[in-house]
């Protein structure tokens, strides 16, 4: 029902024009529709303003594959939508902006202590001083090629890390395994000074001739800081012995960062092969924090076309990850996402986002562990081809994620950034080198190659071809990030990223140089008395490092503190934007800690600030104003199906009535389902007039500043000075979980006590709950049955009404506030969406009327179908539309075309109070299940009194016929574990009465149950309820909980329920009399036809008795390939009601295809309790004559009434003598009586039916004219 009894026929949207229709008292308006695909904002054009009882929202959804979001029919995931409507007139309310005079790494504190001299902070590092242990007794040194005077000498620059690797092969070291088998130290000659901070040695057997992944799986043995003298041999004693086994090879690599002199070691300089490599770290690479960033030019994208390929090392921070990161965003000239990647995303997953097509990108993602995106060194590749659909994403050369179908193409990018989105408030902590993006996508093996090479010392590779920039991130200069491609295309950074210089710790390398020359080395073996000892000391090392600078923008502008027309508002904002002055310092007054290896703070660096800024806002209002005027959040869709036509939600969106006239630009949901948007102008005079609509808050925060009352804060606000009522409208939804150990899964999942507070006395207070197990759109996926903070996945989000009339005054300025309360044991995690409305009335506008608002059963009403259909008391929601309290009122209900039923309800109902009412039982065993009926109610008689307003005391719901059941009822179930703690059932009559209950406690753990009853005649009500929510099947608690089943079988029926329902099944059905079928005949004969003829007969079914029968379906199975189809009825979209002493004809065409007899059988489902099922057997024969029968060419034939019977009307077109034979045959086929034999006629004759002898019914004439033929149907009649 539409809460009215409404005749409704709905417009599609045709674009974006006004789409009216009026019907009755009642204006439609069609903005979105299905057919709007990816377009979800525009402007309509919606009814002037006039009088309006209401105002109703019809919210629909609908699964289809043409949605945008993802490979889904539904979108995958429950996801914020909101319903905008914004207005630009002013007339209502502005919209304050508050813009700061200084940004500092994109944020403005409300003060910034700075200095101008730069300093340093420390960090801790912890390395290992070994040496054997006192139980040494002997120790054994193997030296391998001591009498070489070869000289090994890198010298690389100061800082910059090395990395050496030796490589032994199996026969140089057979002696040595088996004489002795481990190494605990290795001994190196320096022929030169050097100073080497981080000195590492890792070793690792290897049967690959000098591995690519030389640091792979290496073990690492040592790491101290060393300071050599020339011609010093040094012992470096290992942590543990190293198990030289019977592979290939020994790899030993050795590296380091030296900070003075040069690496020369003593080595052989005879080698036949290859027996040594060095490389030099990836001489720096760039660390990224909040509010740094590098800008890429517009003209870098200039030629890409249909694919992309970006790569990049990255590292992020092993602290702040994983957050909500930008990696890199890519966005066009509306602002609209074109490429972006979270790298990770709060959640530990890696987005990549490609394409874009009205507003919708394509989107892969993946789960990924902590190594993947921190503490660690790892390259990602993201690649795109728009032809083919693919999208991949690579880490460490190897593919790791990848997404088809995805053909969304790359608009042209505006705006590009690094380390941050678009608009320059994204963030990301963490590391990033030799950033590159070509307008190709790369082969997995030239990913695997980009990864290995820089582009500096390999620009002549094929890899290389397309690429549009790289960044190799070695320094800054002038905040210019050069691209080392000759393109041009250099960087800019913002907010002083930081160039840092890569460690031996890291594996980023480059210049791979292979020597012959292998440096000596001596291997030792020492001898314990007891077990193998060797001494490990933690040694911790504080090393100096600069601190980052800070870039701060100052905005010196006036406040000009007033609105500033729409038409000026982005020229304004824009300039605002700009800053007046950039200051180049360091922050002071803010400690720097050194952590231990444990995490401890063991030291810190402040220094006190020379100068400070405040933060003092630049005030300014904009006319242009979002009113959300419905929340919704998105059903968890994998699988889902939300029926043919989609999902339809009604919301009384009458409160924004002066919103809602004129050009009305409007903006609701994503792409995660199709859209279809309507509103119902209902014409007559409100309870109120809606005088006025302020906004007292439009934005939520962190649950935590909410308690510490910085969002959602305290205001002061003047009500609407014309306005002589008020009522507060707040919306809620709370949103994050799974902070600190010691929540209890705030914001989403946690129940608070929400309070508003008005003036100095108005207090309400209730709880932010919404119950979801009862959701009507169900199962879905995800977890959609548990309950959330006043919203589900796949309904509305909880709106509360708070009358407030009595604690404000028109044209006063009054204090608001409010308040989420947050338990002391409780950490306050998460965020919450949140809005507030004030909304100005006029006086009440009747003293005495009552409206029926819904009708909640019976119904077809979507929002209801777990409560239908129904035939126990119809339940119905009144409103009190009077200003005089509601204490009685006359209600007359009942089935349309049946009796009524009155019933006199009395009670207490304030202005604008509504109540649920259940109505005393119909007696609805008449009723046929599953055929459509109409269901009214009308009220009458408030207070005893005339009702001012009778437009709302009537009202019409279709609604369904339960299921029509025998006598005989069997219910079966199988319980899953925990079941003593979750069901409870109940079987009632329409009375209430208990025919079997079982209440909590009483059913068992993985336990079957068979119950077997014998109704009586009337209505029943099966009830079966988890109460914790999680219904009989929870996927994601299977392994808890396992799985049960519940069904019932009546007769020849069953119904099987799905185990996935949440908190409840409610099931009402009727035991009665059951449809029986009757068919005319169980073979139909079409009879002789020629090759290539037609021929169409008929059987009729109706009901044996008063409950009639539906037909549902007719099955055909194997008929068409037999030249058999349907006439009809065509396939019907729902049941044919057939009522008693009526009957249905189905008309089948037999066509002869060739000259083989033809039989097939066709089902005719209904139903039919003696038989649902009812098979008919079609029969032709063919092959009678290949002449073609071309009656139709040269005569003309029909049966017409004459007034005293039927004749048959018979004209010879040819001019020429005819002779024709007429028969006579039953529906059957059935010859019964030739009616003319060999009559003769030139032109037009009228030849009389005698049919005195035949019973009533249907009957085929057959007219023969030669190889002619015509068959004519009749009905007779006697």
């Amino acid at each position: 029902n539409l809460f009215f009894a409404l005749a409704i026929t709905l417009l599609a949207a045709v674009g974006l024009d006004a789409q009216w229709e009026t019907k009755g008292d009642t204006i439609i308006v069609q903005t979105l529709s299905y057919d709007s695909i990816t377009t979800r904002s525009g402007t309509w054009e919606f009814p002037p303003a006039d009088s309006y009882e209401k105002i109703l929202m019809h919210y629909s959804l609908k699964c289809d594959p043409r949605t945008a979001q993802d490979g889904f029919n539904c979108g995958e995931w429950d996801y914020l939508t909101y319903t905008v409507v914004t207005d630009s007139s002013g007339m209502f309310d502005s919209t304050s902006f508050a813009a700061p005079n200084f940004l500092v790494r994109g944020t403005s504190p409300n003060k910034y202590y700075y200095t101008t001299e730069p300093y340093n902070y420390k960090e801790n590092e912890t390395i290992y001083n070994t040496s054997f242990g006192s139980s040494l007794t002997n120790r054994i040194e193997v030296p391998f090629n001591s009498d070489e005077n070869g000289v090994f000498e890198i010298m690389p620059t100061n800082g910059k890390a090395f990395f050496v690797n030796m490589l032994f092969s199996n026969s140089e070291l057979e002696s040595f395994r088996n004489a002795q088998g481990d190494i605990h130290a290795i001994k190196l000659k320096f022929l030169k000074d050097v100073k080497i901070n981080n000195f590492r040695i890792r070793l690792k057997n290897t049967s690959a001739l000098l591995p690519n992944d030389v640091l792979a799986d290496q073990q690492e043995s040592y790491l101290f800081d060393i300071d050599i003298k020339a011609g010093d041999t040094k012992e470096f004693v290992l942590y543990s012995p190293f198990k030289v086994e019977n592979d290939d090879f020994l790899s030993i690599a050795i590296s380091g960062e030296i900070e003075q002199g040069t690496l020369s070691l003593q080595s052989r300089d005879n080698e036949e092969s290859i027996k040594s490599r060095y490389f030099f770290g990836s001489e720096n690479y760039i660390q990224f924090s909040e509010g740094s960033y590098i800008d890429v030019p517009k003209k870098a994208f200039a030629d890409l076309g249909k694919e992309i390929t970006i790569a990049f090392w990255q590292n992020g921070d092993n602290i702040k990850m994983p957050q909500n990161s930008y990696a890199f965003e890519g966005v066009n000239s509306k602002g609209q996402r074109v490429v972006n990647s979270h790298l990770p995303w709060s959640n530990g997953q890696v987005y990549w986002d490609a394409g874009n097509a009205g507003g919708s990108y394509d989107r892969i993602s993946k789960q990924a562990t902590g190594p993947q995106f921190k503490g660690e060194w790892n390259y990602w590749t993201f690649t795109k081809n728009t032809e083919s659909g693919d999208m991949k994403i690579y880490l460490n050369g190897e593919e790791w994620h990848s997404g088809t179908a995805l053909t969304r193409g790359f608009d042209d990018i505006e705006i590009f950034k690094i380390a941050s989105n678009a608009t320059g408030y994204g963030r990301y902590d963490g590391s990033m080198d030799n950033f590159a993006v070509w307008n190709r996508v790369l082969t997995a093996n030239e990913i695997a190659d980009a990864m290995k090479v820089d582009y500096q010392t390999n620009k002549g590779q094929s890899l290389w071809n397309g690429l549009l920039f790289y960044y190799d991130m070695n320094n800054i200069v002038n905040n210019n990030i050069p691209d080392v491609t000759g393109n041009g295309n250099d960087g800019t950074a913002h907010g002083f990223p930081e160039v840092k210089s890569i460690g031996s710790d890291n594996n980023l390398v480059s210049d791979n140089n292979e020597e012959k020359f292998r440096p000596v080395v001596t291997f030792v073996k020492g001898e314990f008395s007891d077990k193998v000892t060797i001494d490990k000391k933690n040694v911790e090392v504080v090393r100096e490092y600069p601190v980052p600078k800070d870039e701060v923008y100052l905005f010196d502008y006036d406040s000009p503190n007033r609105v500033i027309p729409a038409s000026e508002l982005k020229a304004f904002s824009d300039m605002i934007k700009v800053p007046t002055m950039t200051l180049t310092v360091y922050p002071a007054n803010k400690p720097f800690y050194t952590y231990s290896e444990f995490g401890d703070v063991i030291d810190s660096v402040v220094v006190a600030a020379t100068d400070s800024l405040i933060r003092d806002n630049i005030m300014y209002y904009s006319p242009v104003v979002d009113y959300e005027i419905h929340r919704f959040i998105t059903p968890y869709g994998i699988n889902l199906d939300l029926g043919p036509d989609g999902f339809t939600w009604v919301e009384d969106v009458s409160d924004f009535e002066p919103l809602l006239h004129g050009n009305v630009n409007l903006r609701a949901g994503n792409q995660q389902e199709l859209i279809d948007l309507k509103f119902l102008f209902i014409k007559g005079t409100p309870a109120r007039t809606v005088k006025s609509v302020q906004t007292l808050w439009s934005s939520g925060g962190n649950y935590v500043d909410i308690v510490n009352h910085k969002s959602i804060s305290e205001i002061e606000i003047t009500p609407n000075k014309n306005a002589t009522m008020f009522k507060a409208k707040t919306r809620a939804s709370g949103h994050g979980f799974a902070g600190p150990a010691n929540t209890d899964n705030c914001s989403e999942f946690c129940k608070r006590t929400h309070r508003l507070y008005v003036g100095l006395d108005g207090q309400f207070e209730w709880e932010g709950w919404k119950e979801c197990g009862d959701n009507p759109v169900f199962p879905q996926g995800g977890t959609w049955q548990i309950d959330r903070s006043d919203w589900c996945p796949g309904a509305t989000v909880n709106t509360y009404d708070h009358e407030i009339t009595t604690f404000v005054t028109p044209g006063v300025s009054t204090e608001m506030d409010y308040e989420i309360d947050n338990p002391s044991q409780f950490v306050p995690y998460g965020n919450y969406i949140f809005t507030g409305y004030m909304i100005g009335y006029g006086n009440p506008n009747f003293v005495n009327d009552a409206s029926i608002e819904r009708i909640i059963s019976p119904s077809i009403d979507q929002e209801y179908g777990r409560l239908n259909p129904s035939c126990t008391g119809p339940v119905i929601l009144i409103k009190n539309n009077g200003s005089e309290e509601l204490s009685s009122l006359n209600i007359e209900y009942g089935v349309l075309g049946k009796d009524n039923s009155t019933y006199n309800w009395s009670g207490k109902l304030g202005f604008l109070e509504e109540t649920k009412i259940t109505l005393p039982p119909l007696e609805l065993n008449s009723l046929n299940g599953g055929t459509e009926y109409n269901f009214e109610v009308r009220l009458s008689n408030p207070n005893g009194k005339d009702d001012e307003n009778t437009r709302n005391d009537y009202a019409t719901s279709k609604m369904i016929g339960v299921d029509v059941l025998s006598k005989d009822f069997k219910i079966t179930l199988k319980t899953n574990r925990q079941a003593e703690a979750q069901y409870r059932m109940k079987l009632t009559d329409a009375s209430g009465r208990i025919i079997k209950e079982v209440k909590i406690g009483d059913f068992g753990s993985v336990q079957s149950y068979n119950y077997e009853f014998d109704l009586e005649i009337g209505c029943y009500e099966l009830l079966f309820e988890n109460v914790e929510g999680f219904g009989l099947d929870l996927w994601w608690m299977r392994d808890q909980l396992g799985t049960g089943y519940i069904s019932i079988s009546s007769g020849n029926k069953s119904i099987n329920f799905n185990p996935d329902f949440g908190n409840f099944i409610k099931y009402q059905f009727s035991v009665g009399e059951q449809p029986e079928i009757k068919v005319s005949t169980d073979t139909l004969n079409f009879g002789d036809l020629p090759v290539g003829e037609k021929r169409e007969k008929s059987i009729f079914i109706s009901p044996k008795n008063a409950k009639g029968l539906n037909l549902q379906s007719i099955e055909m199975g194997f008929a068409s390939s037999k030249g058999i189809t349907l006439v009809s009825p065509t396939v019907p979209s729902k049941a044919i009601y057939i009522p008693e002493g009526e009957s249905q004809e189905i008309v089948f065409q037999f066509e002869a295809k060739d000259d083989k007899a033809k039989s097939a059988t066709v089902l005719l489902k209904t139903d039919s309790q003696n038989n649902p099922a009812y098979k008919v057997i079609l029969m032709g024969n063919t092959g009678i004559s290949s002449v073609k029968n071309n009656f139709d060419n040269y005569y003309a034939a029909e049966i017409v009434s004459n007034g005293k019977g039927n004749e048959i009307r018979l004209t010879n077109k040819t001019n020429e003598s005819s002779t024709t034979n007429i028969d006579l045959y039953d529906i059957k086929g059935k010859l019964i009586s030739r009616l003319y034999d060999d009559l003769s006629f030139t032109n037009s004759i009228n030849l009389p039916i005698n049919v005195t002898f035949i019973e009533s019914g249907v009957y085929l004439v057959r007219l023969n004219i030669g190889s002619n033929h015509k068959d004519l149907k009749f009905i007779n009649i006697k």
